[in-house]
């Protein structure tokens, strides 16, 4: 469970302005806390005590993710595939050694972690002179304001859970003003994620922002579609769709990603990555649970349904903390309830 704590906090883990919530330095840490992951999973796999959980399509999906880089290795793939292993492994560390009283502490960490985001983007927001960097403070501090906006929507759920379930009525107040804090704190973010949920009662300002960003999205869609015809079998290779997007050498619309996580996939891993990646999603998913573990499917709900229109699966907190998640309801499910 401490392992598991610490990979959540990968969201706090350097300062703000300092740092790019993407990249190198949060994949970095996740990774040199995977390191006693994996010796736990090698003790328990030679005392045969090693549980894989769907084995064959998760096998499977690993194979997918290897064989597609191998042959077009990059920098770019080097980074995503490790990415990739890294939540895959605390998906199955999580399943053997998170046992299910374990599970709401768990939560706990994570609304707690996310909480305190919530609050320093808060702080930023009221006195935005504390901002090291010259960019608004949001993205300054959390990369882009996707970003957060995810975290505080996969923690939103949860919170409510703990409120309303809490058996003390200290704690039902502490996770309510918790609740508050992260509603508040997502309407500061005004990631046009929310922004579009809301379209009709939008300004015309508004309105006009989140319109932009739809078709900026579909012109890079429609830029990106002609590379599924190279997916087949196993696609450019994962991490690679920036270096075949055709608009970057071309100078129409920059991007290093589809902004769309499935279309990325499908580009990157062929049909193959993408049938075995969401079919370990949705079996995970429709697996019967307790209400907490329902809890945790609407987070994971949250993140797959982002993904449509962004790139959760790129990002090494919420890629990993999906998995995470994952492993959380697939424990809950093994339960009696």
């Amino acid at each position: 469970m401490i392992l598991v704590i610490l990979a959540f906090s990968s969201i706090l883990v350097f300062l703000p302005g300092l740092h790019d919530s993407f990249g190198l330095a949060k994949l970095a840490y996740l990774n040199f806390i995977a390191v006693p992951a994996l010796f736990s999973l090698l003790m328990l796999f030679l005392d045969r005590r090693l549980e894989i959980p769907l084995a064959p399509l998760l096998i499977s999906y690993i194979i997918v993710l290897v064989l597609s880089s191998v042959p077009k290795f990059s920098h770019e793939s080097l980074i995503q595939l490790s990415l990739d292993l890294t939540g895959i492994l605390f998906f199955i560390y999580v399943v053997n050694r998170v046992p299910p009283k374990s599970i709401r502490p768990c939560v706990i960490a994570y609304v707690v972690i996310v909480l305190i985001m919530a609050l320093v983007s808060l702080i930023g927001w009221r006195w935005p002179d504390l901002a090291i960097t010259g960019r608004p403070f949001m993205q300054a501090t959390m990369g882009n304001e996707k970003y957060p906006a995810l975290l505080l929507l996969t923690a939103l759920p949860l919170a409510f859970y703990l409120g309303s379930n809490a058996k003390t009525q200290w704690r039902k107040i502490l996770f309510t003003l918790g609740t508050i804090l992260l509603v508040l704190s997502l309407l500061v973010v005004g990631s046009r994620i929310m922004l579009g949920a809301f379209y009709p009662v939008l300004t015309p300002t508004e309105r006009g922002r989140v319109a932009s960003s739809f078709m900026g999205r579909m012109k890079i869609w429609n830029s990106a579609v002609p590379l599924v015809s190279k997916s087949i079998p196993l696609g450019v290779g994962r991490g690679n769709f920036q270096l075949h997007y055709p608009a970057n050498t071309e100078m129409e619309l920059l991007t290093t990603h589809a902004h769309n996580d499935y279309l990325e996939l499908l580009i990157e891993t062929g049909p193959f990555g993408l049938l075995f990646f969401l079919s370990i999603s949705l079996l995970v998913l429709n697996s019967p649970c307790s209400i907490q573990g329902s809890y945790l499917k609407a987070s994971v709900l949250a993140a797959l349904l982002s993904a449509f229109f962004w790139f959760p699966f790129e990002i090494a907190p919420t890629a990993v903390s999906y998995w995470i998640f994952l492993g959380l309801i697939y424990v809950d499910s093994q339960t009696d309830i």
